[in-house]
């Protein structure tokens, strides 16, 4: 039974998805031992499973009956393995040569539990954000996230530091500290599951990490981006996320606070986007997106008034 799993939530993202699994192939070796490679796929529904199931027939598919989110993916997933390690990745990364043994060991050597994030660069070989603080009721206000930030500037994200959190898009934490924390959970449907998960972290003491190891390549936002309104529906959830985050963890004047800004800054900032588009005749692509994510936040607002619920439609898990 491998000690090590990697867990891959993939939609829609064949092309990145299959030079990740390439590079995952290329990397496990004796150094790294025997590594279990498990993809849920969220119910994609565009015919191209099949043929990825026949090019990889060493990795585990699962398939999904439902687009049911990231996190809950990733708990499907790791429920598939025994893996007592579990690795989670994004389809849009890529692990250069020697970077995954380097990131395991790096892991082994600190303190446990822990969760372990690991630098990351883009397709122009730029260091990504892969660490933050946790959120605040006023970060709307960007002033304020500004100066909360002061102690991140300057920084490499290249070091073995404790942060507060880390990209779910390249995580590694044993399964025993999994269980711990209840899984990733269902709570969010896309977007700040892997703060929450961190915040539950530090409530039970563990530790959270970026290890001095060498940069995975992430192509971030490849496939949420195809298209204006695939764009409108990705910035809207993290939007929507943004206000179930405010709701867990915030209490009294404080949530009520941040529910307000962040509404507002969304709002303002599709209409003037969607003003700006009209006049300039819908020829911006920087501008398209925005009529779609105007609607969307109006759609989401709404429901929240009827429902009295953030839960997303686009998912039957999250609250």
């Amino acid at each position: 039974m491998p000690e090590i799993a990697i867990v891959i939530v993939n939609y829609r993202s064949w092309d990145p998805l299959n030079r990740c699994l390439r590079s995952i192939i290329t990397e496990v070796s004796e150094q790294t031992g025997d590594i279990e490679v498990v993809v849920v796929d969220n119910n994609s529904a565009d015919g191209k499973l099949a043929s990825f199931q026949a090019e990889f027939p060493s990795i585990q598919w699962i398939k999904n009956s439902v687009n049911a989110g990231f996190g809950a993916a990733n708990d499907l997933g790791a429920m598939v393995t025994q893996a007592s390690r579990l690795i989670f990745l994004n389809p849009d990364t890529e692990l250069p040569a020697g970077s995954l043994k380097q990131w395991i060991d790096a892991f082994k050597q600190l303190p446990q539990p822990a969760i372990a994030g690991c630098p990351q660069v883009d397709l122009n070989d730029q260091p990504c954000k892969v660490y933050d603080l946790f959120p605040g009721p006023f970060d709307a206000l960007g002033f304020v996230r500004s100066l909360r930030r002061k102690k991140l500037i300057g920084k490499s994200p290249i070091g073995s530091r404790a942060v507060d959190w880390v990209t779910g898009a390249a995580v590694i934490i044993d399964r025993s500290t999994l269980d711990q924390l209840g899984g990733w959970g269902n709570t969010y449907w896309m977007y700040s599951e892997d703060v929450d998960l961190c915040k539950r972290a530090q409530e039970h003491g563990v530790g959270v990490y970026i290890t001095d190891t060498l940069p995975i390549m992430h192509a971030h936002g490849g496939a949420t981006r195809s298209t204006h309104r695939i764009t409108a529906i990705t910035k809207s959830e993290v939007v929507r996320s943004k206000h179930i985050y405010a709701k867990r963890w915030f209490l009294g004047m404080p949530r009520l606070i941040c529910h307000f800004l962040l509404a507002v800054r969304a709002l303002l900032k599709a209409i003037l986007g969607s003003l700006l588009d009209l006049l300039f005749l819908h020829q911006l692509k920087s501008l398209q997106a925005q009529p779609y994510l105007l609607l969307g936040l109006l759609s989401m607002y709404l429901r929240r008034m009827v429902y009295g619920s953030w839960r997303s439609p686009r998912s039957v898990h999250t609250p």
